[in-house]
């Protein structure tokens, strides 16, 4: 049963350290390359960073669809636009912020906005705590395209029910992600779609972590969701899917070797569970997990 694994391991730095830099991506050790394995593949580089003078994060080549992303900055150094190389470079991501922390995205294909996502804060640290996503002109029938995936991926499997509702060529707000925090990182995400006007609880998604430096921590959100947001890296994430007849749900178990605090190496087991028989009375009666494992390997400039 084919399921969105709707997980953050997503998005721009929130914690304020004693510079008080917020949402700029400023680490302690700059991440260079990411590859991965999957299965009885060999490792493959996934994703390659390059910067320019000052460790300024200067463009991202990611493995999906050969995609190109690069940044441009406001003086202030927060990112004010993401450019991607497809659709002949007219697919960008244009970021908008408040006392340096971000308010909304704007996002365009084709030079045409098509979505756009609207954050809201909370607590003394400012940390956000909801997020409203809004399509323009209705969805494609096509395929999505990488950085739409990046800044959107609760649209890859969103319910045909969703889908039919936000067809009439307006603004409308399609999914309302809530965001819970614990300390410096997102313990708890919970997804909502909206159809004729009603908000329905799709799924829950539930987080720890370990005590060591996220190597993300602090990139743009609209490069990757939620992860930047983290200070530390994730070990456990759990999403239960509210409304699913087979009461699926996805569990994901990382393990990480470290160098200077930070990881290079981790492993991960992506579980899924669902009923596969039910009772008289509808009830689930009997369950089936499949597993599939994956590695990643970071390397960083010396």
């Amino acid at each position: 049963m084919r399921k969105q694994s709707f997980y953050m391991t997503i998005i721009t730095a929130l914690l304020f350290c004693a510079c008080n830099k917020r949402e700029i991506f400023s680490p302690n050790r700059y991440i260079e390359t990411e590859k991965l394995q999957t299965g009885a593949s060999s490792l493959e580089l996934v994703k390659q960073f390059t910067y320019a003078k000052k460790n300024q994060l200067t463009s991202v080549w990611l493995k999906d669809n050969n995609t190109t992303l690069t940044f441009e900055y406001n003086k202030d150094k927060t990112v004010k636009q993401i450019n991607s190389s497809e659709m002949n470079n007219t697919c960008y991501a244009q970021l908008f912020y408040e006392n340096k922390l971000v308010t909304h995205i704007h996002y365009y294909e084709n030079n045409l906005l098509v979505r756009e996502s609207v954050f809201s804060r909370k607590g003394k640290k400012n940390t956000i705590n909801k997020i409203e996503n809004y399509v323009y002109n209705g969805f494609s029938s096509k395929e999505a395209g990488t950085l739409s995936l990046l800044l959107f991926p609760e649209t890859k499997n969103m319910p045909e029910t969703v889908l039919k509702q936000h067809k009439n060529g307006e603004k409308e707000l399609y999914a309302v992600l809530d965001v819970t925090y614990e300390n410096d990182n997102i313990s708890r995400v919970r997804l909502f779609y909206m159809a004729n006007g009603v908000s329905t609880l799709h799924s829950t998604t539930t987080y720890t972590y370990d005590n060591k430096q996220n190597p993300y921590y602090g990139l743009p959100y609209a490069f990757m969701q939620l992860t930047g947001y983290n200070k530390n890296n994730e070990v456990y994430a759990r999403t239960s899917y509210e409304n699913d007849r087979y009461k699926t749900m996805i569990t994901i178990e990382s393990t990480y070797l470290y160098e200077k605090k930070y990881p290079t190496d981790k492993s991960v087991t992506e579980s899924e569970t669902s009923a596969v028989s039910f009772d008289a009375n509808g009830a689930p009666k009997d369950w089936a997990t499949s597993s599939k494992y994956s590695s990643s390997q970071y390397t960083y400039i010396k």
